[in-house]
């Protein structure tokens, strides 16, 4: 450990102490508070980063000093400096025990502004920590702002591979800072975005990254307030995104204009297997566009279309795929059940393979 000399001001004049280590260095340095005075004093006694501590400078101080200082000096650290919180014990346990590999965080009922500061605390922990497979913030509102530190850590985390983030009061900044993390992380390969207000703005967003990301193979966006245009903006992105195996729109608003161009994208995607368009208002229309894919697509196991307004157009288009593609499953409970007899009746000879 590097030990440090700083020189602090107070009213009374300047106070010299000499640190026992980098700890009060780190925090002043999240702070930003250092005076050239300070820093001269700094370069003086040869800390090995550039000065002054401009703030592109500033981030490689915080680096070195991170790996300095480990995960669990700068959770704790991060934890004074944001609003004096205390730290989560779950996830403190989790970083002194490198054999716990996934972490369920709960906030309780602490006052938003609360919690986004623990989610800042946690994101500078997992800037340094390797040992994190899996961490689930689901159900504690944290916020775009709180979303946004997370995503900062997730540009520099290599060690993350499921994500959790269902419920979390998700909106477009959020999903925007997310999708900017996605871009450049190539660990995490299951993410759950469901019940955030992403919307077709930050759908659109989210797509960009997708076409770049290798490596998520799984992604939940289910009541996540998708329209047509967040659809379309999808289907582009599944055009040329080659990780994705499993894929939940369920829940969301796309009708028989969204799952055109979706079904589109999967006349050319080789690797989803599974898709879940249940309860999106789909009618025969959007069936008989995904029927055309089912025929050329050899990759897609399940679709999911319960809960949608499929008559007897769509139930024989589906039918006459099936005939076609042999080994794909279909949910079509509740559509239209009671007045879509012929359709059914073209759907029964196929057995386990489609559930009515």
């Amino acid at each position: 450990m590097h030990k440090f000399k700083i020189i602090s001001f107070d009213t009374e004049g300047l106070l010299e102490a000499k640190l026992p280590d980098a700890k009060e260095l780190y925090a002043r340095l999240l702070q930003g508070d250092l005076t050239d005075r300070e820093t001269s004093e700094l370069r003086q006694i040869g800390l090995p980063i550039a000065l002054p501590l401009i703030p592109r400078r500033m981030e490689i101080a915080k680096d070195y000093l991170r790996q300095e200082l480990g995960a669990v000096e700068v959770y704790k650290i991060a934890c004074k400096h944001f609003s004096y919180i205390q730290p989560n014990e779950t996830f403190l346990a989790a970083l002194k025990d490198p054999t716990i590999q996934e972490v369920d965080i709960t906030f309780g009922m602490s006052a938003p502004s609360v919690k986004i500061n623990m989610a800042k605390a946690l994101a500078e922990a997992l800037k340094v920590n390797t040992s994190i497979r899996q961490i689930g913030f689901w159900g504690n509102s944290i916020g775009d702002e709180g979303v946004k530190a997370i995503a900062s850590a997730l540009k520099v985390n290599n060690s993350i591979q499921k994500i959790d983030l269902k419920n979390s009061s998700i909106g477009a900044e959020g999903t925007n800072a997310l999708a900017e993390a996605l871009k450049v992380n190539t660990s995490i390969q299951d993410i759950d975005l469901s019940a955030n207000a992403i919307r077709d703005e930050g759908m659109i967003t989210l797509a960009f990254a997708l076409k770049v990301n290798t490596s998520i193979q799984v992604i939940n966006l289910h009541a996540t307030n998708l329209g047509v245009e967040g659809a379309k903006a999808l289907a582009d992105a599944l055009k040329i995104n080659t990780s994705i195996q499993k894929i939940n729109l369920m829940g969301n608003s796309i009708g028989d204009e969204g799952a055109k161009p979706l079904a589109d994208a999967l006349k050319v995607n080789s690797s989803i297997q599974e898709i879940n368009l249940s309860n999106n208002d789909i009618g025969d229309e959007g069936a008989k566009a995904l029927a055309e894919a089912i025929k050329i697509n050899n990759s897609i196991q399940y679709i999911g279309l319960w809960q949608n307004r499929i008559g007897d157009e769509g139930k024989k288009a589906i039918a006459d795929a099936l005939k076609v593609n042999t080994s794909i499953k279909i949910n079509l409970i509740e559509n239209q059940a009671s007045t879509s007899i012929l359709g059914n009746r073209a759907l029964k000879e196929f057995g386990d393979r489609v559930e009515l």
